[in-house]
């Protein structure tokens, strides 16, 4: 074979061989771009627009306080009194116990010492009482009788302005209202508990000196709370005082039931929520737990329900229109944790139930309840 024969042999098998070659890339970069429009359609999850009637329950978490709860302050100076019962955190009292007492012998003496000089100076004013104020000296004589260094003062018979100026000048006024400011200092030095409650904060320690102004600790009620709730601004239409309010765990759990007590007056700025109490009883509450309020608030008419993370900008929803990607403003009635309610679509429109990022409209895009 010559070798002209040859070179032309060869020529054609490297142009079949291109033509080949050729074929295939180009088969290949249709496949990766059949794959690639197959990819650039999208699925998301979708609703039928349907109008119904849906109840605007307000749900909110907030923290729980004791309805009463009250520091304790010492007035007075004095050695600290041991009890029977100890003032110690988680210890409970009863309306009217002992719950702290303080040494008051030095005052207690103080007293009994005011007292007697009072007694002894109405008794010498009586001669002159009964020569000069005649009509008023039985009414004082029966004072003096009935008075006592144990018992606590009473107060002053009746007089006119002119015992009265005569009682002024020897001081009578004067030392009764010593006494009375010693009998009200020594009251202070026995603290009572003011309702039914347990000790949350304890600052002494038996034997301890305490000083007038120095906090000794603190007492919460047990059965009395109020359980604070931030609600949304738009939703404070639906709410009034005096509403009843169910409460749950944060697990869910029921625990029990209460109404609305307080609302502020001023919007959280930050958040744009309003404070909203809730008073309440039970036994199965502690000071600081966190609880859920859901309170019934008034029917919502003619409305669709969505997912609140589906509204676009507070003022649109995406749908699907033959495939297509479509954005349409509405009208929105309530907002709440999970869910807005909306107007302004038509019946049945498939509306984009998610929220969906870096779209363009007009894309492909079906619902996957296709898939």
């Amino acid at each position: 074979m010559s070798r002209r024969i040859i070179i032309v042999i060869i020529s054609i098998v490297v142009l079949v061989a291109s033509v080949l070659i050729g074929y295939s890339i180009s088969s290949s970069k249709k496949e990766v771009k059949k794959k690639e429009a197959v990819e650039k359609v999208k699925y998301v999850n979708t609703i039928n627009a349907t109008y119904s009637t849906y109840s605007s329950e307000i749900s909110a978490l907030g923290r729980v306080n004791s309805f009463d709860k009250v520091d304790l302050f010492s007035e007075v100076q004095g050695t600290l009194i041991d009890l029977s019962k100890k003032f110690k955190v988680g210890t409970s009292y009863a309306k009217g116990d002992l719950i702290i007492e303080v040494d008051s012998e030095t005052t207690e003496l103080e007293l009994k010492s005011a007292k007697s000089r009072f007694h002894s100076l109405l008794t010498s004013l009586m001669p002159d009482i009964k020569n000069d104020y005649k009509k008023f000296f039985d009414a004082w004589l029966k004072y003096l009788d009935e008075f006592g260094i144990e018992k606590d003062i009473k107060e002053l018979p009746e007089y006119d302005d002119k015992l009265k100026f005569f009682l002024s000048s020897k001081n009578v006024f004067t030392t009764f209202y010593e006494i009375k400011n010693l009998e009200l200092m020594l009251s202070k030095y026995k603290i009572y508990a003011p309702f039914s409650g347990v000790i949350t904060e304890s600052m002494i320690d038996k034997g301890g000196l305490v000083r007038p102004g120095q906090k000794l600790g603190q007492i919460a009620s047990t059965n009395s709370f109020e359980l604070e709730l931030s609600v949304d601004v738009n939703d404070l239409n639906m709410i009034k005082l005096g509403d009843a309010v169910e409460i749950f765990s944060e697990n869910g759990d029921s625990l029990t039931s209460g109404r609305i007590s307080r609302i502020a007056g001023n919007i959280d700025i930050n958040t744009q929520t309003i404070k909203v109490f809730v008073q309440f009883n039970s036994a199965k509450v502690k000071d600081g737990m966190y609880l859920r309020g859901v309170v019934g608030g008034n029917e919502i008419t003619d409305v669709v329900e969505v997912n609140r993370s589906a509204i676009v900008n507070n003022r649109f929803i995406y749908y699907i229109d033959n495939e297509t990607l479509n954005k349409k403003e509405i009208d929105i009635v309530r907002l709440n944790a999970k869910f807005a309610y909306i107007k302004g679509v038509e019946a049945n429109t498939e509306i984009i139930n998610e929220p969906i990022a870096n779209v363009q409209l007009g894309i492909k895009i079906r619902s996957a309840k296709e898939l």
